[in-house]
């Protein structure tokens, strides 16, 4: 009972003999949904562990002291992202992680990410079938680095979920198109309202199908 009047349920125990000091399970608060007999199948469970070797409390203490997938993520994008990555790449995950993942995933813990919880958000993106698979990818990495080089869990549960059809999206310029752009740039260099390196990059770009960073 605490001084305000609240009614708490706890488990203690001694994990290591008499000399060990003790250590407390919280139950859960009088009420719904802790009866007397709950608490007390409960607690019955925690000593059972007890009893075969386990230290509830110390697990506890560790699923706290565990990351989340929001401090999961910023690791990712420090650690692995920046130094990995060319900028344009790395900026692209930044914005995945911070507009797709950690909104939704961000306060789950680590270990306790399930194939389920993966499943359903990225199923809820359906309306954006492209970004959803990126979104997916980039969850996916982080989780193969946690289940590997960090060693924060077992597996990854994003291996196996089926991604979505992405709709073709290269398309080339008509015939049509091209005379068109080629007018403009035209007209634009006989009055000069565009800077001369800007028109041949755009040139440039039409007749080579180079990345604009390339151009650039």
């Amino acid at each position: 009972c605490t001084p305000t009047g609240s009614r708490i349920y706890i488990v203690q125990y001694r994990s290591g003999g008499r000399r060990s000091s003790t250590r407390r399970v919280t139950i859960g608060k009088h009420g719904s949904p802790w009866t007397p007999d709950m608490a007390r199948d409960k607690a019955e469970r925690v000593l059972a562990e007890v009893k075969l070797g386990g230290d509830p409390a110390q697990e506890r203490t560790k699923r706290r002291q565990e990351p989340t997938i929001s401090v999961l993520a910023n690791r990712y994008l420090v650690e692995h992202v920046s130094a990995h990555n060319k900028p344009a790449t790395a900026k692209e995950m930044r914005r995945l992680v911070e507009t797709r993942i950690v909104p939704k995933l961000g306060r789950v813990r680590t270990s306790e990410l399930a194939r389920a919880q993966v499943k359903s958000w990225h199923s809820a993106m359906h309306a954006t079938p492209t970004e959803a698979n990126r979104a997916l990818g980039t969850l996916s990495r982080m989780m193969s680095l946690a289940s590997g080089d960090w060693e924060l869990r077992l597996d990854n549960p994003c291996l196996g979920i089926s991604k979505f059809p992405e709709r073709k999206r290269e398309r080339f310029f008509s015939e049509d198109e091209l005379k068109r752009i080629g007018e403009i740039l035209n007209a634009a260099e006989k009055v000069n309202s565009i800077l001369p390196g800007v028109i041949n990059a755009i040139r440039l770009l039409a007749v080579t199908g180079c990345r604009l960073g390339e151009i650039r």
